[in-house]
């Protein structure tokens, strides 16, 4: 196996690795086709975009031009529109769909496996992208916070961060009138916010001190074809914070309501009576408990050991089975992400 997902962990280490840091777009696919041509199984980033050159996606177009390798791409979560492109060239807006529907006709084949982030895209990803439905796989995602051994922190006031697919006036007119602290890390805009609501953009380190000292993290998201937001609540659910997202595609894949943390309808209200809920001094058990569970999940069900593990299964269920296995790979994801106790 190869793969161009770098990382230090213990179950990752016989997987070679095809380097992309520190080389041009030409180098890195001139070492992908050179160092897969003895692999079965190569392992790609289906999630790197405008901003990486889609290398990946090219990647996988030289791995079919080339002795087709089965390909594993993981988070495909995509979307026919790219919202990066188009803010650089607006007027290619209404030929995105058409450009992402070729890009992916173009890198398919019968040996690659397309992996998203919740089950009801793993329902709909054949029909959107015209693919065979049994090469696409649910893989859950995993929190970040690989080396995180600082103490837990529990401020007074609520969190909200990222840029993908948040729905930000959502959150505002909720805090509006709230009575409660609200920070949120993100390059989004609006006028005239009121006292209790701090919006700016942070660095890296910045975005996670306020991460980790929140008493609560909201995650407002918009619906669409894909899911989001995994990154953030299930950072935030390993710090033992109480995540109040709203309900949209992919959240109850991840959390469980009114146990790993609150699921609200998409409404200003729905946030906010959540918000009070919380604050509530009578309900201060109850959200303790709902932090202790959810810490519990994430660091078991979402750890990035059992994510690559996931990825490794069903690489050697390929090269073990081949195509006659296809209709079996969800069934790896009770067997890697298993329950906590």
């Amino acid at each position: 196996m190869a793969s161009s997902l770098w990382s230090d962990r213990s179950v990752w280490r016989d997987v070679h690795l095809i380097d992309r840091r520190r080389i041009g777009l030409g180098a890195y696919l001139r070492a992908i086709r050179e160092q897969s041509r003895d692999k079965d199984v190569v392992i790609l980033n289906g999630a790197l975009g405008f901003a990486d050159r889609y290398c990946d996606i090219l990647a996988a177009l030289v791995l079919k031009w080339t002795r087709r390798p089965w390909v594993v791409l993981v988070d495909c979560t995509w979307e026919q529109r790219s919202r990066a492109l188009e803010k650089r060239a607006p007027w290619l807006s209404w030929v995105m769909p058409v450009l992402s529907r070729t890009m992916v006709r173009l890198i398919d084949h019968d040996k690659v496996i397309y992996c998203v982030l919740s089950l009801s895209e793993r329902e709909e990803f054949g029909d959107r992208w015209n693919v065979d439905a049994s090469r696409v796989v649910f893989t859950p995602f995993c929190h970040t916070m690989y080396q995180d051994d600082q103490p837990l922190q529990r401020g007074d006031y609520v969190f909200a961060g990222g840029n993908s697919l948040r729905d930000y006036p959502l959150i505002t007119k909720a805090f509006r009138g709230l009575g409660v602290e609200l920070r949120m890390a993100t390059s989004y805009r609006e006028e005239a916010l009121p006292d209790n609501i701090l919006c700016r953009p942070l660095p890296h380190n910045v975005y996670m001190e306020e991460l980790r000292g929140a008493r609560h993290v909201v995650v407002p998201l918009e619906q669409s074809t894909r899911s989001a937001g995994q990154q953030t609540y299930l950072n935030a659910m390993l710090l033992e914070k109480l995540v109040i997202v709203n309900d949209v595609r992919g959240v109850r894949d991840y959390i469980d309501d009114g146990e790993t943390g609150l699921i609200v309808d998409s409404t200003p209200q729905g946030f906010a009576d959540a918000v009070r809920w919380a604050e509530a001094p009578e309900n201060e058990a109850a959200v303790d408990r709902i932090r202790t569970r959810a810490a519990k999940v994430a660091g078991t069900r979402s750890s990035l050991e059992g994510y690559l593990s996931h990825l490794l299964a069903i690489s050697r269920h390929l090269m073990a089975s081949g195509t006659r296995g296809l209709r079996r790979l969800d069934g790896f994801v009770e067997g890697v992400h298993g329950a906590p106790d």
